[in-house]
Formats: structure tokens, sequence, C-alpha cells
């Protein structure tokens, strides 16, 4: 991908260890998909993050969302693939984990009935996955969420 950012699309890309990349100018955005879970210390990363941003820059995660639906799948719930994914939050402990850092949260959605797309679905299965994935949105009880925050 890499290659591909740099040749095919002209653009200016860093590879390399993100908490030892020495960056020389601030940005204004950082976005964080589905990543954070998988760090070994998010802590330094989110410190990071924090360092390289502009004031007033914005830090765009998701992440999934320890909350109702895993509460109640436990073992069973589709993130809880410990190795792969070594920490799990919900937004309150990222709220006050980004404050420490300088940061506000500005907006928040959640999204992920639990129930994920697979080969040859049934029609029922299909359509309670449709129908659960919106109702979860509504109510804000997904099991990913993706929250922007602003440095202050």
């Amino acid at each position: 991908m890499v290659d591909y950012a740099k040749n095919q699309l002209k653009l200016n890309v860093i590879h390399g260890d993100f908490l030892e990349t020495k960056f020389h100018y601030p940005f204004d955005c950082v976005v964080s998909w589905a990543t954070i879970e998988h760090l070994p210390n998010p802590l330094k990363v989110f410190e990071k993050i924090s360092s390289i941003l502009k004031e007033n820059g914005i830090f765009i995660m998701s992440t999934c969302r320890w909350g109702l639906l895993s509460k109640l799948q436990k073992e069973s719930w589709r993130f809880m693939n410990v190795p792969e994914h070594l920490f799990f939050f919900n937004e309150i402990q990222l709220d006050r984990i980004l404050h420490s850092y300088g940061f506000r949260r500005v907006s928040m959605i959640t999204y992920g009935s639990g129930l994920t797309a697979k080969k040859n679905m049934s029609f029922f299965y299909k359509i309670s996955k449709i129908l659960l994935d919106r109702l979860v949105k509504i109510l804000n009880m997904g099991d990913m969420m993706a929250l922007m925050y602003i440095k202050q």
C-alpha cells in the first residue's frame, strides 16, 4: 500500500514505527481506524498524536466498543479475539484518557449489532442484521464506535 500511495498516487507517505518516527511539522488531522485496540501501548500512541497535532487539530478514531453488547455476549463477542485485540475501551474511558492529553470530544457514533456478514446468509439473518444494525445506531448501542476529538 505504501508503494501504491507513493508511486501511483504521488502522496508523501511515511512508513515506519509511529512512535519512533520524527515528524518535522504539525498535522491538521490524525486518523486511527480500528487500530488502537491492537497496539501494546495505547497511552504512548495518544501522547504522540497529541504532540504532532496542531492546536485545534482533529483526531478521529474508531475502535470496538466495550458496552452492553460485549457485556451480554462475553466470550462469544465478535471482538473478543485476544491476543489480536489487546485493549477494549468505552467512550467514557477514552474521553478521560484523551482529556489528559489535551483533547475534547466533539462527536461520536456507534454502529454494529454484533451480527457479522457471512457467506450464504439466510434471508432471516440478513433482515435481522439490517434491522439490528440500524437499531443499535439509533440507540447509540453499537459494538463499534467512531469518535472525533479536537486538541485544545
